[in-house]
């Protein structure tokens, strides 16, 4: 790779990890590419370069978020959880722990609704969310395989009503300041065989 390319890739992740800090304190549409940039350092053509505007920025950020395929199955088998409450705590404690992917989904909701018409846009929120539960899926999957999760639903149906569970009680949190906090048993509940 070239200094070129390095320093554009570089450049690339900063404005990505610009995006995380900075959409979920107004949301998607009162978010202008100057509050996305201000005071980081970087020009507004920066920006450009690599983003044709808000929107591709936007959901590149999505597409980033999801990581690559594979990645929750390997975690899952690396992983010993002893118990449902610690498989679950797994990957829902870094979720509780970081306030800004609450924000963040409510973020994709103002985004969503400010683009209910275009369907390009849509269809590329649809396909993050069909990695997201396929990576759920696969993590559910290792624990059936260990007794751990319920075996009674196969792995994607539980992924779905969990993916569910948990997107309600952030809503709640960020909305109303009240929920989060009942995250864990419900799904913990869900999933107990």
């Amino acid at each position: 790779m070239s200094k070129h390319e390095e320093n554009s890739a570089a450049t690339r992740a900063r404005l990505i990890q610009l995006g995380l800090e900075r959409f979920p304190l107004k949301g998607f549409s009162a978010t202008s590419v100057r509050d996305l940039l201000h005071g980081s350092g970087l020009a507004i053509g920066a920006f450009y370069y690599h983003f044709a505007g808000k929107d591709e920025f936007f959901l590149a950020i999505l597409e980033s978020v999801a990581g690559p395929r594979g990645a929750m199955r390997a975690f899952a088998e690396a992983s010993s959880p002893a118990t449902l409450e610690e498989a679950v705590l797994l990957v829902v404690g870094p979720l509780a722990a970081n306030p800004a992917s609450g924000a963040m989904s409510l973020v994709v909701a103002d985004f969503a609704l400010s683009h209910k018409d275009d369907a390009a846009a849509r269809e590329r929120i649809a396909a993050t969310r069909r990695h997201s539960l396929a990576e759920i899926a696969d993590y559910i999957e290792v624990m059936q395989g260990r007794g751990l999760i319920r075996a009674d639903e196969d792995a994607a149906t539980l992924a779905s009503m969990a993916f569910a569970t948990m997107e309600g009680h952030v809503f709640h949190q960020e909305i109303y300041s009240t929920g989060f906090e009942t995250a864990l048993p419900a799904i913990v509940r869900l999933l107990r065989p």
